[in-house]
């Protein structure tokens, strides 16, 4: 028996066998990797079947079973995978902060009450006048420090306001101050005369006794470089200030200005809506709404308010008196017409002014009553108040206006109506038309007037008690 001889074959060699499991297994793996990353696609196509098919069973049923409503949720997913879901989009983030202020050119702006943007509330003179105080957090439009192209002497140094009017920059040496020629605004050769004046900006200045410079007079300087004028005889003096630097009004009705920088002048800011009002004391938003509008009217306890010329509150109109106002009209119930009288009882009103109602002109005497068409505003009047009288059957009383009678009664007959004075009233009627009765031999019937029986004497054969009605026997 042979010995086995060792295999020459590398280690590294598999059998194929073994090489057909191994690459097996790798198809296998990788089916599996194919298959987990299809299955949220199958998955979703599956769901959309089915969303298909409950969609088709619904109109199938809806013949048996009614009205059959199937709501189904968005199949799409979400960013991270999940399901969608239904809602309402998230509001977008506040676009500033409440009440922040920037800075964008020379423009200041404020964010708006809605915080959804930026709203311009003033525009600077300048860019640098706005960024001055930036850092602040809380910028405004700074006052210019000069005007534009605006010169001052600083000693023998000409200056120049700069661009963005922050203050004043070198512009020049001239060879001696008393050169240094702010109002034409260079370097001048000659010297001045002894009391010769100028203006430096705001202050006034005068040549020294030497004259070889000028010096600040011995007052304060003018509320603004252009408050200093030199008048044509060469004189130069303080011109009084329109406004204060700052201050804000109203003009015709709508129109909000300013007083400028150098207080010469008032400068429009903007022109209010027809429905809002200005109001100066709100700055630079002194447009607002109107309290009211004009013509609105309504009422307060026992007075009749309008609103205002201004637009900006109510005044009392009218004072509706014991009346009252009507707030369902807003007008008085019983309005005052200036001019026009009226009577109020005994007395004569008249209407001189809303605010202070009727006022009591004359009382007439109780013989007389109120008549504003008589020229004295009273007439003789045709009866007693109250008084009552007889008129036929009919008892009258005198009317309020006492101008005449008026039915408040009517008696049984007219006999029955009695005068007593001025106070008549109806009597009871002693008896019914057509009653009788008998009386022993004496057939008693009720007299036409009611007031009592005429009487018959029936004779020997007396009065039958128990006839219908009753009656003298034998007649």
């Amino acid at each position: 028996m042979k010995a086995a001889q060792p295999s020459t074959r590398d280690c590294s060699e598999r059998p194929r066998s073994e090489r057909s499991r191994s690459e097996r297994s790798r198809s296998e793996r990788s089916r599996s990797e194919r298959s987990r990353s299809e299955r949220p696609r199958a998955l979703r196509r599956l769901g959309l079947g089915l969303g298909l098919l409950l969609c088709s069973w619904a109109s199938a049923c809806d013949g048996l079973l009614g009205d059959v409503q199937i709501e189904m949720a968005r199949l799409s997913p979400d960013p991270d995978g999940a399901a969608g879901t239904t809602g309402a989009p998230e509001p977008p983030p506040p676009a500033c902060e409440p009440s922040a202020r920037r800075c964008v050119d020379a423009r200041l702006e404020r964010c708006n009450d809605e915080q959804t943007g930026w709203q311009v509330v003033d525009e600077c003179a300048s860019p640098e006048l706005c960024e001055l105080t930036r850092e602040s957090g809380t910028p405004i439009c700074e006052p210019p420090r000069c005007s534009e192209d605006e010169r001052r002497c600083r000693a023998e140094t000409l200056t120049v306001c700069n661009a963005g009017r922050t203050g004043f920059d070198d512009e020049a040496t001239c060879d001696a101050a008393v050169f240094c020629d702010p109002e034409q605004g260079r370097c001048g050769t000659r010297s001045c005369e002894a009391g010769e004046r100028r203006c430096n900006g705001a202050q006034i200045e005068a040549c020294n006794a030497d004259g070889d410079a000028f010096e600040p007079i011995d007052a304060p300087p003018c509320g603004s470089s252009a408050l200093c004028v030199r008048t044509g005889e060469g004189d130069v003096s303080c011109r009084d200030p329109v406004c204060d630097a700052g201050d804000f009004r109203c003009v015709g009705g709508g129109l909000l200005q300013r007083c400028s920088v150098s207080r010469d002048a008032w400068q429009d800011v903007r022109a209010c809506d027809a429905l809002d009002i200005c109001d100066p004391a709100l700055g630079l938003d002194g447009c607002r709404p109107a309290d009211c509008q004009r013509g609105d009217r309504r009422c307060s306890d026992d007075a009749l308010l309008e609103c205002n010329a201004t637009r900006d509150g109510f005044d009392v109109v009218a004072n509706c008196g014991a009346a009252g106002c009507d707030p369902d009209t807003s007008e008085c119930r019983d309005p005052c017409l200036v001019g026009a009288p009226r009577c109020a009882g005994a007395n004569v009103e008249e209407c001189s002014d809303p605010l202070e109602g009727w006022r009591v002109v004359d009382t007439c005497p109780a013989s007389a009553v109120c008549d504003v068409t008589a020229p004295s505003g009273c007439r003789e009047a045709a009866c007693a108040p109250n008084a009552r009288r007889c008129r036929g059957a009919d008892v009258e009383r005198c009317n309020d206006e006492r101008n005449g009678f008026d039915v408040i009664d009517t008696c049984a007959t007219e006999a029955l109506c009695v005068p007593n004075g001025n106070n008549a009233r109806c009597a009871e009627p002693a008896c019914d038309s057509g009653e009788r009765n008998c009386r022993g031999r004496v057939l008693e019937i009720c007299n036409a007037d009611r007031t009592g029986f005429d009487e018959i004497t029936c004779g020997l054969l007396g009065c039958n008690a128990n006839a219908n009605p009753p009656d003298c026997r034998g007649l």
